[in-house]
């Protein structure tokens, strides 16, 4: 889970966390991401949407599932900060 408390969302905290999650995923050789999300979350969408992530499914339970792609992509640079594997 990913959860941003009230007092820093809309600072750009949920947008680094992902960014480097995608760089590590990149850099580890996947060529797409999933995530999970409740329907009723709307920052949380437009975040993704905003990322480049596309609802693929809705679960019965109110859950949308979305998916980005990285192929086509330039591939994540060893020297892009953040995230690095262990």
């Amino acid at each position: 889970d990913l959860i941003i408390d009230k007092a820093h969302r809309k600072q750009g905290v949920g947008r680094a966390l992902m960014t480097a999650s995608e760089t590590l995923a990149r850099r580890l050789g996947f060529s797409e991401m999933y995530l999970k999300v409740r329907r009723s979350n709307q920052a949380g969408i437009n975040l993704y949407v905003a990322l480049g992530y596309q609802m693929v499914e809705e679960l019965d339970n109110g859950i949308l599932v979305m998916r980005r792609s990285f192929l086509g992509e330039e591939p994540a640079s060893s020297s892009s900060g953040g995230a690095t594997a262990a």
